[in-house]
C-alpha cells in the first residue's frame, strides 16, 4: 500500500508517496489545495494508497527532507526510488537526473546515454517529472546549452523559470565533472555555462530583431519619399 501526505513547511506544500522507504512521488506547491491535485496526477488512478493520522515518522522526515531540498540544502539528500511503480526505462531515467548535483547541469542527449536511453525519452520524463525536487529536472538542458523546455512548457515563462532556478543555484564550479553511471560517465558542466549560453542567445535575438526593425524603418521611409 502506497501511503500519502501532505504538509506544510514554511510557506511551501509538500505531497508525497511512498511505498515502504521508497518515493514514488514528489511534489512542490502554494497550498495543500494544488499540492493535493498535482499528487494525485502523478499517481495511477488505479493505485491504492492510504493517509495515516497521524502520519509515521519516516513520512514527516521525508517530507522535510524535501523542503530542504527545494530550499536549496542537498546536504543530507537521500532517497531510493521506486522501482515497483516506475517503468525501466523511467527508472533509469530518474535515476540518473536524481544524481546531478548542485551548480551543475547535464544535456538530454548525455543523461540518455547514461540511462541507456534516447534523448526524446528523457525529454518527455523531464517534462512529466513526479519525483520533483529529488529529480531536478530543470538541470537538464539542450546540447547546446539552451533552456529548451521547462515543466512540459516551451513558452517564455517557463523558460524564464527554470533560467531563474538556476541562477540560483550558481556555485562556482570552475570545470565540467563526470557521474560515473551504470559503466558510462555522464558529464556534469558549471550552471554558469548554460546561463551564458543563454544570454548569448538573448542577445543574437535581440539584434536580429533591432536589424528587423531597422529594414522597416527604412522601408517605411522609402515609401515616404515616393
Amino acid at each position: 500500500m502506497v501511503e500519502v501526505i501532505v504538509r506544510q513547511i514554511d510557506d511551501l506544500w509538500i505531497g508525497l508517496a511512498m511505498d515502504g522507504p521508497d518515493y514514488v512521488a514528489t511534489v512542490v506547491e502554494s497550498s495543500h489545495e494544488a499540492a493535493t491535485h498535482e499528487l494525485a496526477s502523478c499517481l495511477p488512478t488505479h493505485l491504492e494508497t492510504t493517509a495515516g493520522e497521524p502520519p509515521a515518522q519516516r513520512l514527516i522526515s521525508a517530507v522535510e527532507m524535501v523542503a530542504r531540498l527545494e530550499y536549496g540544502d542537498e546536504s543530507e539528500k537521500t532517497y531510493s526510488l521506486s522501482k515497483a511503480h516506475l517503468t525501466g526505462p523511467a527508472y533509469r531515467i530518474y535515476g540518473a537526473a536524481a544524481q546531478i548535483p548542485k551548480g551543475y547541469i547535464t544535456t538530454y542527449g548525455a543523461l540518455a546515454r547514461s540511462a541507456h536511453s534516447e534523448a526524446r525519452a528523457v525529454g518527455r520524463a523531464m517534462a512529466t517529472n513526479p519525483l520533483y525536487p529529488i529529480v531536478p529536472c530543470h538541470r537538464v538542458i539542450g546540447s547546446d546549452f539552451s533552456m529548451v523546455g521547462y515543466g512540459g512548457r516551451q513558452d517564455t515563462d517557463a523558460l524564464t523559470n527554470k533560467y531563474t532556478r538556476l541562477e540560483a543555484e550558481v556555485s562556482d564550479h570552475p570545470e565540467e565533472h563526470y557521474l560515473e553511471i551504470d559503466g558510462t560517465y555522464l558529464p556534469l558542466y558549471p550552471v554558469e555555462w548554460a546561463l551564458d549560453a543563454s544570454r548569448e542567445a538573448d542577445a543574437r535575438l535581440a539584434w536580429r530583431r533591432h536589424g528587423v526593425e531597422l529594414e522597416q524603418a527604412e522601408a517605411r521611409a522609402q515609401l515616404t519619399l515616393f
